[in-house]
């Protein structure tokens, strides 16, 4: 029988995928497990539907119930907070390096140990599987890729930081394999019990080779992302660059690579007329082994098994239509990790090939050209509601940008894999020093894109879905209605902009440090800006954008300068307006010395702290109480007991007799500050410790929690329930939201056994 014809008395593939990726994100929303039968209920439900062929509601069951399953399988194979930093022994080949201070790596898990010969377990079961991502503190050289090793390691279960606007990175983690996290210890038993070899030693010295010669030629560093997928070489102010043109898809190793280099091998083998079978076969193994070579990553796996789907549809083998083909992509992924759902990088890449093969299906053969244009104009509209949702930016450059280097990149990849094969085979530096001009040229091109794009913020997301409706077919009467929804997403919003007794203060999840955030109409305060670390990576500037809306940030205070409060100062600078800076550090900053009130709207800002001159530690940090409708939140940086009894008699004065409504614990909770003298003058009804989820410091420290519980203090703490929001009101009680509260899912419950309850 004809192939054509098989395919219609096959089950409606695309009914029973629809309906088994749309269970498996309504499994992965739920804020709490259900009862234990649930999975074998759902799956035998499935599977009585799907015999009696309703298709699309089977799909649901069964997505639903292999959710639970895996996500529980997954769960169970992380160590819970009882083994926290208790020393395990592991063995396991290293996967990835990542250079900084400290040094980090992956282990994939071979064997894990409590002790010399006692196994790794929790209730009879396997306690550790997958990899393990490690920091490196121990003496010795740390591990190469490919390498072998017996470690004593300290570990913690997998727990992220819960902001407005962004996605928990627990999920990305359990997608990548990763089952905790942890550390080798300083004096720590380590031991190499195989070096590398095959391809991973190869990428080894190549990545440690570009290093090397980065101090030389830093736009090398180009080259270790987009040949060998290492991302980590690339700085911060990199990425924003990417973010900002739109183009971070160019460098991330995904399916856009690995199809360029499918197509390069295909095209060079239609015009040396060879064979059409061994064709495909050989572009299947150069992008195979291109995404070994990257890392073989979960982008370049899902896009390998894509073009294994793409290979057999061009072989004549099976008729296989393009939307069956993205059937049988989109069920091998959820089926191996159904938590890939929750990524960028799934909707972005199923989206971007659904898009094309909808717009080119029916059309014939178009010139070259015609076929670029309309590929850029449906990727612009298609993807702006999921690249906005994910950044919360929006690049106007990207089209055109995108229009150059897209086709560019298959001349680009190519050269690049080249150089780097003669440099590290037979030492011919040419090449690599051809590659890194090109480079820098391409970069300095990019930023000039970026400083000229008109600078704008997204305001709403919702109506950028309006922007898919340009992809009707002409003659459809709602095709208006695109831009329309593409204004509505940066229209400002002024509903409200009138109202001064109405204002918010957002304490930020960002680990062991402190950010916080005041908002009143469309005006930002900043105190604090919480860490950056060696990597560049700052915890504040993925919420920030999010949380502030249409205007820009206003004012700054900065306590200190420990990194842990203002490492992330400078990109936080480059979001700000003309304002209010105090603090420490900064350009441009005023001292917080001596004493000094400001109105600001409807609140009065009263500051005080910092030495008339030198460095600004701990005990000088300034000072900040905000006094409003309806509360008032004293800041306090890490200032000590006697920083405390210094300012006491200037805070009750401006609180003029009022007790104080929030108080943001000293020193992330630290035995030195939280004064029971301070309690009883001031009378907080809350305090907001921002401190780290089980931090090595053990902050808030127990005294502190009594002393607080004995003033009848409610206390929060942002490691456990993640950003905290208090919106305050003239006319009402102040309101408090937990973030994880209202966004639990099922995967907090590997680190914490019982639901989130405040303390």
């Amino acid at each position: 029988m004809h192939g054509k014809a098989m395919i219609r008395h096959w089950p409606p593939l695309w009914q029973v995928t629809l309906g088994f990726a749309a269970g498996v994100g309504l499994t992965l929303w739920q804020p709490e497990w259900p009862p234990l039968e649930t999975p074998l209920c759902l799956l035998g439900l499935g599977l009585a539907l799907l015999l009696r062929r309703y298709w699309g509601i089977s799909g649901v069951f069964l997505g639903a119930a292999w959710g639970l399953l895996n996500l529980a399988w997954q769960l169970s194979a992380m160590p819970d907070v009882s083994t926290y930093r208790q020393p395990v022994v592991l063995t396991g080949v290293v996967t990835q390096r990542f250079d900084g201070d400290p040094a980090g790596f992956v282990l994939r898990v071979e064997h894990c140990f409590q002790s010399s010969d006692v196994p790794c377990s929790r209730n009879g079961h396997f306690l550790l599987s997958g990899a393990v991502r490690l920091n490196w503190y121990a003496s010795i050289t740390p591990p190469r890729e490919g390498e072998r090793w017996r470690l004593s390691v300290r570990l913690r279960p997998l727990h992220g930081a819960i902001n407005p606007g962004v996605m928990e990175n627990v999920p990305r983690r359990l997608v990548s394999g990763e089952r905790a996290r942890g550390y080798v210890p300083r004096h720590a038993d380590a031991q190499r019990l195989n070096p590398a070899s095959g391809w991973r030693l190869w990428r080894a010295e190549a990545l440690q080779a570009l290093h090397q010669k980065g101090a030389q030629w830093p736009a090398l560093r180009w080259v270790s992302a987009l040949a060998l997928g290492h991302g980590e070489a690339l700085s911060d102010d990199d990425w924003q660059l990417l973010r900002e043109t739109g183009t971070v898809h160019l460098w991330v190793v995904s399916g856009l690579h690995l199809g360029l280099l499918f197509a390069c091998v295909v095209g060079l083998g239609r015009g040396l007329r060879w064979p059409w079978w061994p064709t495909l076969v050989i572009g299947l193994c150069v992008a195979g082994s291109f995404a070994l070579l990257s890392g073989w990553g979960v982008a370049a796996q899902r896009a390998f098994w894509m073009l294994c789907l793409l290979a057999l549809g061009l072989s004549g083998w099976r008729a296989l239509s393009p939307w069956t083909g993205i059937a049988v992509a989109l069920w091998g992924v959820l089926l191996l990790q159904p938590l890939a759902m929750l990524t960028a990088g799934f909707w972005l890449s199923f989206v971007a090939v659904g898009l094309l093969i909808w717009t080119f299906q029916g059309r014939g053969r178009l010139p070259l050209w015609r076929q670029a244009l309309i590929a850029q104009w449906v990727m612009a509209w298609g993807l702006l509601p999921f690249i906005a949702g994910y950044t919360g930016h929006v690049s106007w450059v990207a089209p055109l940008l995108n229009l150059i280097l897209v086709p560019l990149m298959g001349v680009i990849l190519p050269v690049v894999l080249v150089a780097l094969g003669l440099w590290m085979g037979v030492g011919v530096e040419w090449g690599l020093h051809m590659v890194a001009w090109g480079f820098d040229a391409l970069m300095s091109g990019l930023a000039i894109a970026s400083h000229e794009q008109p600078d704008t913020q997204l305001v709403r997301l919702w109506p950028l879905a309006l922007g898919l409706l340009v992809l009707l077919p002409p003659g459809f009467a709602l095709r208006w209605l695109a831009p329309c929804g593409v204004v509505l997403a940066f229209w400002p919003d002024t509903l409200g902009s009138t109202k001064t007794d109405h204002w918010e203060v957002l304490f930020f999840d960002v680990g062991q440090g402190t950010a916080v955030g005041l908002r009143q109409n469309q005006e930002i305060l900043i105190y604090d800006v919480g860490p950056r670390y060696p990597s560049g990576w700052a915890p504040l500037l993925r919420p920030l954008p999010v949380w502030q809306g249409a205007d820009a940030l206003r004012h700054l205070v900065v306590s200190h300068d420990d990194n842990d409060h203002a490492g992330a100062l400078s990109p936080v600078l480059a979001l700000m307006s003309p304002g209010l800076r105090l603090g420490a550090a900064g350009p441009n900053a005023q001292g917080c010395y001596p004493a000094g009130v400001q109105r600001w709207g409807a609140l009065t800002l009263y500051w005080v702290g910092g030495p008339a001159a030198g460095r600004v530690d701990n005990a000088s940090s300034c000072t900040l109480l905000v006094v409003g409708p309806g509360g008032s939140v004293l800041l306090t940086g890490d200032i000590d007991q006697a920083t405390e009894q210094r300012y006491l008699g200037l805070w009750q004065q401006w609180l003029d007799g009022e007790s104080l409504t929030v108080l943001l614990a000293p020193h992330h909770g630290s035995r030195t500050s939280t004064s029971a003298k301070m309690l009883t003058a001031l009378r907080p009804q809350y305090a907001v410790h921002t401190a780290g989820w089980h931090n090595r410091y053990g902050h808030p420290h127990e005294s502190v929690v009594r002393r607080l519980s004995a003033h009848r203090v409610q206390q929060w703490q942002t490691g456990l329930m993640g950003a905290i929001r208090v919106r305050f009101s003239a006319t009402s009680a102040s309101e408090w939201q937990a973030l994880r509260h209202h966004q639990q899912r099922l995967w907090d419950w590997g680190w914490q056994r019982v639901p989130v309850r405040r303390r």
